[in-house]
């Protein structure tokens, strides 16, 4: 059973940290997306 608790809580942390890195990334190409709308009005 320790075992298997030690796996979920690894299981846990990964799945956040993807998570982080998803928004992160859908973030930043919004930043992008934003930037490239900005571009031909300047």
């Amino acid at each position: 059973m320790k075992k298997l608790r030690r796996n979920a809580s690894f299981l846990q942390q990964a799945i956040a940290e993807s998570t982080l890195e998803l928004c992160l990334l859908e973030k930043s190409m919004k930043d992008d997306g934003a930037r490239k709308i900005d571009l031909p009005s300047i």
